[in-house]
């Protein structure tokens, strides 16, 4: 990948959108079923690309590492339940992105 700064002008369409340079997107790797991140800082729009992860799997915790997880962490009960539904929650909006992903 070439290390040579590019700087380019676009315009913004009537809602916003605008078209990333070819040259970006080939630099980068992108496509359409790429997931840009966007971060405010400043005044500048960072834009990053995410990489999907495609040996990463979930994988279940039996009982006994699950207590010295929490016996470790220090968590109580009620903490924990709460943190198990967000992470179900994460788990579930991230398995909806991708699938939508692959959908179009």
């Amino acid at each position: 990948m070439p290390k040579d700064n590019l700087t380019r002008l676009v315009k913004p369409y009537a809602k916003g959108q605008i078209t990333i340079p070819a040259e970006f997107r080939e630099r980068l790797g992108n496509n359409e079923d790429s997931i840009l991140q966007l971060e405010f800082k400043g005044s500048k729009i960072e834009i990053m690309p995410l990489r999907a992860v495609e040996d990463m799997l979930l994988r279940e915790f039996d009982d006994t590492e699950i207590k010295v997880f929490l016996e470790e962490d220090k968590i109580d009960s009620d903490s924990a339940v709460v943190l198990v539904l967000w992470v179900c929650a994460l788990v579930a909006i991230t398995m909806v992105v991708f699938q939508r992903q692959d959908i179009t």
